[in-house]
């Protein structure tokens, strides 16, 4: 058919009852470009039905309206200098974003496009992005500032082994930047080199160039040479609670130390004595307790006396009281119808009246240990025994007539009998005295 202007025709397939369209090859579709009423688009199209093929298979031509619709695409430089063409492009057809053909301004560079296709919200996009145009687009170019190369630092590290101090004009620094170095030797030492650890530098008279690497130099020291002095430090001796030193000498040039006269032993420090410790005397009392109160008691050092050492005693408390038993040794008497040995308890500070015991033939006389008398008061602070000493009655002569001559020899032994027994009555009562 004639094919209008603006108008697209399609091709549709329609397969006969019974077949079964496989494939179908060519132009389905022709659209007239020119506005004229004598173009026509032909298209020849090939469908294979079943096993046959037919060059014209059953079909219907279908118009429909493909007016062409086009947008422009415009570029903002956004304070870059230049110019960009716009851009004619067709309706829901993909566009690709070119690079950046503005000048970007003073201390600017391109960063991204940003894309605003009609009145949607605007997207940030790349160069060689593609959007698709869906209405009239801005494209606005979007700077950022200049990013100013920035040269690597190197840091400078100063070291010693002690005996000095060192130190270098800057911590760090990029290459070329000139450094210097300082050393101060302690006292009794001299500077001597530096010595590179780390890092590809030359040090001359104390200063170097920062290359490309970290740098770490020691500074080196070695002692002055000298003849020591040496002083005497005599012995310190140790206390109870603190230490003592050896003797030793100490040069007064370098302070060194030495463990012998001649300087050939060096010493770090002198060397310590252990204290003593305390060697206390006994605890002394104070302060007695009480059955309520505390007491207190102090030991002193023997080898110092102003180190003194308090205790507490704990209060007695309240103790029961004592009991002790006192015996009696009646020594063959009686007493309140006791007789033998008799034993009673009594209370610790008791006050007791010594009893009067009784035996036949005898007169008590006093109570043994120490000597006490019948009815003497005695207080109990201990166990003790009295023993009963008797002594005997003496006997009553009866009256007898004067003898007469011839009676001589009568009386004679009569005094002859008594004088006997009054020389054996005090041996007698010593031994029972003694027995008892």
């Amino acid at each position: 058919e004639d094919v209008p202007y603006g108008y697209t025709y399609e091709l549709w397939e329609q397969t006969k009852s019974g077949w079964e369209l496989l494939s179908i090859d060519g132009d389905t579709t022709k659209t007239d470009t020119q506005d004229d009423d004598t173009d026509t688009a032909y298209s020849k199209v090939s469908a294979t039905v079943g096993e046959q093929t037919a060059s014209t298979p059953h079909a219907f031509v279908n118009k429909k309206d493909s007016t062409v619709v086009t947008y422009t695409v415009d570029f903002d430089g956004n304070g870059g200098e230049g110019q960009m063409t716009s851009r004619t492009v067709d309706e829901n057809s993909s566009f690709t974003l070119p690079a950046n053909g503005f000048t970007a301004p003073t201390d600017k560079e391109f960063d991204q496009w940003e894309v605003t296709i009609g009145t949607n919200a605007p997207v940030k996009k790349d160069p060689n992005d593609t959007v698709i145009i869906t209405a009239n687009t801005t494209v606005k170019a979007l700077w950022k500032d200049t990013q100013v190369p920035v040269d690597p630092t190197y840091t400078v590290t100063v070291i010693t082994q002690g005996n000095g101090t060192a130190s270098a004009s800057v911590p760090l620094g990029p290459t070329g930047t000139a450094v210097r170095l300082t050393a101060t030797p302690a006292s009794g030492y001299r500077f001597l080199k530096w010595m590179v650890l780390e890092g590809i530098v030359h040090v001359t008279d104390d200063a170097f160039t920062i290359g490309s690497t970290d740098v770490t130099i020691q500074a080196v020291f070695e002692p002055i040479p000298h003849s020591h002095t040496l002083t005497h430090k005599p012995q310190v001796d140790p206390t109870c609670t603190e230490k003592g030193t050896e003797a030793y000498w100490e040069c007064t040039d370098c302070k060194k130390l030495f463990a012998d006269a001649n300087g050939e032993t060096p010493l770090e420090a002198p060397k310590e004595i252990p204290a003593v410790g305390h060697d206390w005397d006994g605890w002394t009392v104070t302060k007695e307790p009480t059955e309520t109160a505390e007491g207190e008691k102090v030991r002193i050092c023997k080898r110092n006396a102003d180190h003194k050492e308090t205790d507490k005693i704990p209060a007695k408390g309240k103790t029961p009281a004592k009991e002790y038993v006192i015996t009696y040794n009646l020594n063959g008497g009686t007493w309140d119808g006791k007789t033998g040995t008799v034993q009673i308890t009594y209370t610790e500070g008791t006050s007791i009246k010594l009893p009067s015991p009784t035996r036949a033939g005898y007169t008590f006389d006093y109570w043994e240990g120490s000597r006490y008398e019948a009815g003497a008061s005695y207080t109990i602070y201990e166990n003790h025994t009295f023993t009963a000493v008797w002594k005997v009655e003496e006997q009553k002569t009866p009256d007898r007539p004067t003898p007469h001559t011839g009676e001589t020899t009568y009386l004679m032994t009569w005094v002859t009998i008594l004088s006997i027994s009054m020389l054996l009555l005090p041996l007698l009562l010593y031994f029972k005295r003694r027995v008892w």
